[in-house]
């Protein structure tokens, strides 16, 4: 289960900023509800995909959810579109990430924008990793265990846009200090005064810096009559 990243520049904190007041999304992979529980205070109407048994309090988050394994050919129960779609820090899960970017696109209109995040494998901790010899898999981050693909920036938006979407923006975000090296809150003015310092960095040099990628796309124009 993954952690919040209180940071302001956290792939979470961006998300739930580009998301309208009162839009209809779609959270893939929504796990226990870290987005969906910010995009329900702006009045979002919000349909959630996991293959997890929620409970009561994680529900009240929702309209509606749909208990799937995404990583299988099962076709996505849902109906209609939705101004959003959402897939933050899945992708990278799931073999059959390709084929679930291009279902995601039925239930999307030529207004809809695709969402998507994910761990950046060109980080320099990673980098620094390797030319030691070193490729540990761990419990989270980058190298999660349960991760099935690693991504660059120009592979992710490859992917992304082999599946007939638009880039429309591409952001980035820095290494959560807060957790790396404060879990215990004790030092919140100098965590946050290395964040934003760090986010600079991670601004000019992104395949370097940047500790994940989030991507913001739309449907390609030639694809809407096929939607």
């Amino acid at each position: 289960m993954y952690t919040y990243k209180e940071n302001r520049n956290s792939s979470h904190n961006q998300i739930i900023d580009m998301i309208r007041p009162q839009s209809t999304v779609l959270d893939v992979g929504c796990g226990q509800g870290i987005l969906s529980r910010d995009l329900s205070l702006k009045q979002c109407q919000i349909t959630g995909i996991d293959n997890f048994c929620i409970d009561q309090s994680v529900n009240s988050y929702f309209d509606s959810y749909f208990r799937v394994d995404l990583d299988t050919s099962t076709p996505l129960p849902l109906k209609g579109k939705f101004d959003y779609v959402i897939v933050a820090d899945v992708l990278e899960h799931l073999r059959t990430s390709r084929q679930r970017l291009v279902e995601l696109r039925k239930h999307m209109h030529p207004g809809s924008y695709l969402i998507a995040s994910t761990g950046n494998i060109a980080l320099w901790v990673c980098r620094l990793l390797l030319l030691a010899g070193r490729f540990d898999y761990t419990e989270r981050g980058i190298l999660d265990k349960t991760h099935v693909h690693l991504f660059t920036i120009a592979n992710f938006k490859r992917l992304i846009e082999s599946c007939e979407y638009e880039i429309v923006d591409t952001s980035f975000t820095p290494i959560p200090f807060e957790l790396a090296i404060d879990p215990q809150k004790k030092r919140p003015k100098l965590i946050n005064a290395i964040t934003q310092i760090y986010q600079i960095a991670a601004k000019s040099w992104p395949c370097l810096f940047a500790y994940q990628i989030i991507i913001k796309a739309r449907l390609k124009e030639q694809s809407h009559a096929g939607c």
